[in-house]
């Protein structure tokens, strides 16, 4: 169920890395809205020189499950995964992180799970083989997005909870 963005905050708020996911797949239309989102995010220089690929191959996905730290990789609906070009140096890492935050605002905002999948760098040549990630193209990382099993935290609690205050986490300077 899509969230209520009254606040637009608690659109913020309510992101946040999950891996407990439904089986309920998301819907065509979700597909094609965190796919516009993708594709209107801002990069340098506006190039959008990224490339996505969409994995809903169950076999695919287990196997990427296989690789240490991503057993819930097979949970869900499908796996977004960002390409980068090596060329385009610190743009493309960087970039490649804005998209991937967009797509999990976007993720939220329709009432989808999203937790991002990095591999490690020993595992990198065999998930790019799994993928046919081109020879010109940097596999940068993904999002396992799905229906969450989790509601929403809506607020945070006065004393933080498990997150620290703002105040313990920012210093302020000032000219005075």
């Amino acid at each position: 169920m899509p969230l209520d963005i009254k606040d637009p905050v608690s659109l913020l708020l309510n992101t946040r890395q999950l891996r407990d996911f439904t089986d309920q797949p998301a819907s065509q239309a979700d597909i094609d809205q965190i796919l516009e989102v993708a594709r209107w995010t801002g990069s340098a220089k506006n190039q959008q020189h990224w490339s996505f690929v969409l994995i809903d191959d169950r076999e695919l996905l287990r196997e990427l499950s296989a690789f240490q730290w991503h057993e819930w990789v097979d949970k869900g609906s499908f796996l977004f995964a960002v390409l980068t070009r090596p060329e385009d140096g610190d743009f493309g890492p960087f970039d490649a992180g804005r998209v991937l935050e967009r797509v999990m605002l976007a993720a939220t905002a329709l009432g989808l799970g999203a937790g991002i999948v990095t591999w490690q760098e020993r595992d990198f040549a065999t998930v790019r083989s799994l993928l046919n990630v081109p020879e010109q193209r940097a596999l940068f990382g993904g999002l396992r997005l799905a229906r969450s099993a989790r509601r929403p935290l809506h607020s945070i609690s006065a004393d933080g909870n498990r997150f620290r205050r703002y105040s313990s986490t920012i210093a302020f300077r000032t000219n005075t």
